[in-house]
């Protein structure tokens, strides 16, 4: 009865572990971070908590780096993404670049935008500084 106890007892508190690989939303009433990017444009991301740690995460999600590759510019050298008007929302993940094995999982509606333009990164960050920039080189 004892053994069982504690049995029941170990697994109840590795339930209730939080899971270091996710990140929790923080409750709707936080703001979502805005960065500039110079010649580019203006980003909207959204706020998560690490389950981990407790520390607040910013993050960027599917942020446009690159134009389409496809039709005429397939197997051609990748061009810049293009500057843009007003806030980009970048709070959720866009979709994921067309691979063979998981062309049955999309849906008719995924297939209406051009679903090779997928040139995308997401960004995490816990603050927003002019003087911590955050570096990226492509080779």
């Amino acid at each position: 009865m004892t053994v069982a106890y504690l049995y029941l007892l170990a697994l109840l508190a590795l339930w209730t572990v939080p899971n270091p690989g996710h990140a929790m939303p923080l409750p709707e009433n936080e703001d979502s971070p805005v960065v500039t990017i110079p010649n580019l444009g203006t980003l909207q991301g959204t706020t998560t908590v690490s389950a981990f740690s407790g520390r607040k995460i910013l993050q960027f999600l599917s942020v446009k780096y690159g134009e389409t590759t496809a039709g005429e510019h397939r197997f051609k050298a990748p061009r810049k993404a293009l500057p843009w008007e007003g806030v980009r929302d970048v709070s959720r993940y866009g979709l994921p670049c067309p691979q063979l094995k998981r062309i049955a999982e999309f849906s008719a509606k995924q297939f209406a935008p051009d679903i090779e333009d997928c040139l995308t990164l997401s960004v995490y960050t816990n603050e927003i500084s002019i003087f911590h920039p955050i570096k990226l080189t492509f080779p």
